[in-house]
């Protein structure tokens, strides 16, 4: 009887050690205040929020929604150079991150960012806290992550949990201890993966158009991996392509001419990265 007494203890410890965390799990208040770094051991890789899968990895659905209450720390999954921090059209807010390994993680929605581009940070260092920023219907961290970070935007990710299992992180996870003790290197010269520098990439052939809209009068074409200068981002008409609907168009320039593009023609986020508003269409 003592035997049995003492193997459903041991059962009863495991099974609260592996209990998955619930939108009402977080950090105590102290923690999240002051926790700089928090991750998981194994392979390198950090434990990105302590939060539960809320939507997983599918056609349509290019990563993985952790959901947890708004302020839940977020931590870099490896150790890399910010690219991107700032506002983002859909995100609301997103960091970009590219990696020694030579991948990328993209994180959206925050409340909050913490790093800016061009800083170095450590695998499990805090860079951001859960929100609901942007195209959201509840607090959650949307992470996407990519094998290249020549390679990213819309359609280009893989699944983040085939990402973290390699790095030895399995969602959901809880934050568990600092990896990384080393410093960080000093910044690197970085711009934003020549992808938010006031250039944009198509990723299918589009049309260019005076205004932002399909009715108004096309100034020019641009070509599947064209590229072209890009000053800001509007609203205008609805755009479906290969089962993607966008709103946003972006301002570019084509043959010597200012026109509009449909950023679902374009690679990044939903203004093709550039994160500049018009002042007008």
């Amino acid at each position: 009887m003592a035997r049995l007494l003492l193997v459903a203890s041991v059962l009863a410890f495991v099974g609260l050690g592996c209990a998955a965390p619930t939108a009402e799990d977080g950090f105590a208040e102290e923690e999240e205040g002051t926790d700089e770094s928090a991750v998981v051991s194994g392979g390198g890789g950090a434990c990105p929020v302590d939060a539960r899968v809320s939507q997983g990895f599918h056609g349509g659905h290019d990563g993985v929604d952790l959901a947890n209450k708004i302020g839940t720390p977020i931590f870099a999954v490896m150790a890399g150079t910010v690219t991107v921090s700032g506002p983002a059209q859909g995100y609301g807010q997103w960091i970009r991150i590219k990696h020694d390994d030579g991948s990328m993680t993209e994180y959206g929605h925050m409340s909050r960012r913490f790093v800016q581009a061009g800083a170095r940070v450590k695998a499990g260092q805090k860079i951001a806290a859960v929100g609901s920023e942007g195209r959201s219907t509840g607090p959650h961290l949307h992470l996407r992550t990519y094998r290249s970070a020549s390679r990213v935007g819309s359609g280009n990710g893989m699944n983040p949990v085939e990402y973290l299992r390699a790095r030895g992180v399995s969602l959901p996870c809880k934050a568990k201890g600092v990896v990384d003790t080393t410093p960080a290197p000093a910044p690197e010269e970085v711009g934003n993966d020549g992808e938010s520098d006031g250039t944009v990439t198509a990723w299918k052939a589009a049309t260019v158009h005076a205004r932002a809209s399909t009715s108004a009068a096309v100034v020019g074409r641009v070509s599947a991996n064209g590229k072209l200068d890009a000053s800001c981002w509007t609203e205008g008409d609805t755009v479906s392509s290969s089962g993607f609907s966008h709103d946003k168009w972006v301002k570019v320039t084509v043959g010597g001419k200012e026109g509009f593009v449909s950023g679902v023609f374009l690679k990044g986020d939903e203004s093709g990265d550039i994160t500049t508003p018009c002042s007008g269409r």
